[in-house]
This record gives structure tokens, C-alpha cells and sequence, in this order.
């Protein structure tokens, strides 16, 4: 294991240090992770572990957590890194493949953003936008807009013969700043979580691996996209990155995941995406996603998040 360290600074509210500065000199230093958050306070990330973590020091993955925590909260640069240890080691292989898939699906849509296949070399070589994350990670700002017309389902049959049902939807709101919750650990969204178990539990979902057959999901960065697979129940915690890797998720696999491109590819038009990606289910089992259209699908899924991680909606849509 090798640790490289930079010049950059953690950026920390007094408030923060001065209650850090009492656990520690309470002996009250077992504090799983500190919260950390861009705001007034430098300090060297070296001499922060040191001061309030000790034990914590020399444990690779245990800072290689800390530095992904404290870029998803904004600090301003990639202060430590830890070679061939934690989640952030394959990192790179798990972003380029996600990538990838979504400009591959967006360049068979004539609606989306960004038709352009990238290539892995392409992605990783990219300009760092927020470490790790470099322009290929990054879904663009989209102006766009998205409708629906929704009816009772014993109305929908004299409208049109193709109509799709909603089979199961779900709603939550969580903490409207979940980085202050310390039991939030940045490796997935609990609102996700809970509305995903509504839908469910309204379509009759037992097992969503299995009974769902394409899904949209709300991949702003390349990562959300492989939490998301955990928090919708396609995988097990920490197994999110194996379906991308296996082709699972790709347009031929067993659980397509974002034919439209996503908002990687598609756009993030952000009041209209949500609508938009049932646009693209309800498109997708009426057979009728063109170059991008998936095999034979019977129940799709659309995800959406809002806010920081604390709002999401899933909805289950389905053929009669």
C-alpha cells in the first residue's frame, strides 16, 4: 500500500472542529467517519487522521473511504489516495464501463443529447471535474421537456390498444441534508431504498432482478447509476459493479438499464427527467425503441432522485 499526499486542505466548519477537538479530547475518538464539509477551516489530511482517528492512520481502505466522503461533500481537491485498496482502487474500470454502455444507448437515440460513443480511453483520460469524476462521469445540463397522459385503467382501452399500466409507484423523503445524518455512508440512497420497496410492494414484486425486464434510472454520475442497481434491489450491497461488468445491463443483457443513454447520454433536463424516463419505458414496451429497443420486455422500472440523495420516486409500469 502507498499513500500520496498533496498541499490541499480538508475544508471544515469551526463548528465541526471544535466538536471533533471535544471527542478527542474526550477519548470519545471511535466516531466511525467525521463529517466532513466544505465551509471555513482548513486542515492537512494527514494531520487530521492523526489527531482524531489514530488508530485509523495506517488503514488503507479506512482512508480511502474518507477521501470519497469528503469529495462528495464538495471539498475542493483529491487529498490522499491509497494504492490497490478500497472502493476506490477499480474505481476507473467501473466508471469507463457505465459510461461507455449509456453514450453506446444514446447514440442510437435521435433525442438524446449526446449521440457520441466514447471510447474507455476516452472516458478515463478525460478532465477531472470533481475527483474521480472527469467529464465523461458527468451528465450535462439538457433543456428539454416531457408529458404523460394518464387515465383510470378501465378508460385507457378507448383511447388507444397499446396503452401500458402502472402497475406500482413509490414515494419517499428523507433528511433534506443526509450528509449531516451520521449514519449516512455515501454508498447509496436510503429514500431510493424505501420508495423501490413501495412500488414493489404495490406491483407484487418479489424478486426485481428477475421480474423487471428495462429499467431508467438516475445515473447524474457514473457511479449513481451502480448504486442505484443495490438500492433498487438488481444486487447485493457491493455487488452493483458485477452486472455492468458481466453485460448484464447492456441493451442485450437480462436487465437492461437506461436504452434511452441516460442522463449521461440523453440529458438531464432536471424538471423534465423524471416524465422523461417514463416516456422511454412506456416507449420500450410498446416495442417501439428503434436501434435501442431491448428484447421483449413485460415490466419496466423508471428511478428518479432529487435534492442531495433525499427525495426519490420509482414506479413499476407494466403491460396488461
Amino acid at each position: 500500500m502507498s499513500i500520496t499526499t498533496s498541499n490541499s486542505f480538508f475544508e471544515i466548519s469551526l463548528a465541526e472542529w471544535s466538536f471533533h477537538k471535544t471527542l478527542f479530547a474526550n477519548k470519545m475518538s471511535h466516531l466511525d467517519f467525521p463529517v466532513i464539509s466544505k465551509n471555513t477551516y482548513g486542515i492537512n489530511v494527514v494531520e487530521y487522521v492523526n489527531l482524531f482517528f489514530k488508530d485509523k492512520a495506517e488503514d488503507g481502505k479506512y482512508l480511502n473511504e474518507l477521501l470519497r466522503r469528503s469529495n462528495d461533500n464538495g471539498v475542493k481537491n483529491h487529498l490522499i489516495m491509497v494504492d490497490d485498496e478500497g472502493p476506490l482502487a477499480d474505481l476507473d474500470d467501473k466508471k469507463r464501463l457505465e459510461s461507455v454502455k449509456n453514450h453506446y444507448n444514446g447514440s442510437l437515440n435521435p433525442k438524446a443529447h449526446l449521440q457520441k460513443k466514447v471510447t474507455p480511453e476516452e472516458v478515463l483520460t478525460a478532465p477531472i471535474v470533481a475527483y474521480p469524476f472527469g467529464l465523461y462521469d458527468c451528465c450535462p445540463t439538457t433543456d428539454g421537456a416531457a408529458a404523460a397522459i394518464v387515465c383510470r385503467a378501465d378508460l385507457a382501452k378507448k383511447f388507444r390498444n397499446d396503452y401500458i399500466l402502472v402497475k406500482g409507484v413509490g414515494l419517499s423523503v428523507t433528511s433534506g441534508r443526509p450528509f449531516m445524518d451520521p449514519n449516512f455512508d455515501y454508498l447509496g440512497f436510503t429514500a431510493t431504498q424505501h420508495a423501490a420497496a413501495q412500488a414493489y410492494a404495490m406491483a407484487g414484486i418479489k424478486d426485481p432482478l428477475k421480474e423487471i425486464n428495462v429499467a431508467e434510472v438516475h445515473d447524474c454520475f457514473t457511479w449513481t447509476e451502480i448504486t442505484n442497481y443495490e438500492d433498487l434491489g438488481f444486487a447485493k450491497k457491493g455487488e452493483g459493479a458485477k452486472l455492468i461488468e458481466e453485460g448484464r445491463t447492456a441493451l442485450t443483457g437480462d436487465i437492461p438499464v437506461n436504452p434511452s443513454g441516460g442522463l449521461k447520454s440523453f440529458g438531464h433536463p432536471i424538471g423534465a427527467s423524471g416524465v422523461r424516463m417514463v416516456y422511454e419505458i412506456v416507449t420500450q414496451l410498446r416495442g417501439q425503441g428503434g436501434e435501442r429497443q431491448v428484447k421483449d420486455p413485460k415490466m419496466g422500472l423508471v428511478h428518479n432522485v432529487g435534492g442531495p440523495g433525499a427525495v426519490s420516486c420509482v414506479a413499476v409500469l407494466g403491460q396488461p
